[in-house]
């Protein structure tokens, strides 16, 4: 339903009442990942931007240097260039994912110690 605030407040109450329970930590833990949909839609911008500049460096390369210019030095570049993109916006999407669910499993962490030192666990 989307109602990520809801789920939030009530993962947090079960965390607040039962800090040890795991299946709960995981809960909290997805619904702050996908709270971020501004954040999501920021990183799948940035790999489909390196995309589409890798296509339009391929369809450079295929109709106007290897058509025009075929024993051209800077062929070599452009396939350099071509791969580049495209392994940027691979790594964009990679590790915008990735910090993501490490910026979730710390405040999940940060959260459930903060309610086990309160409740003397610690």
């Amino acid at each position: 339903m989307m109602e990520y605030e809801r789920a939030d407040y009530t993962a947090r109450e079960l965390i607040k009442i039962a800090p040890d329970y795991p299946n709960v930590h995981f809960l909290l833990k997805r619904i702050i990942r996908k709270a971020q949909p501004q954040f999501t839609k920021l990183i799948q911008a940035g790999a489909v931007i390196c995309f589409i500049l890798a296509a339009v460096v391929i369809v450079i390369e295929i109709f106007y240097l290897r058509t025009f210019y075929a024993d051209s030095p800077y062929i070599g570049w452009i396939e350099s260039s071509r791969i580049g993109l495209l392994l940027l916006g691979k790594m964009v999407y990679a590790l915008g994912e990735l910090f993501l669910l490490w910026r979730a499993d710390r405040k999940t962490t940060d959260f459930i110690e903060t309610v086990k030192k309160r409740k003397g666990y610690m």
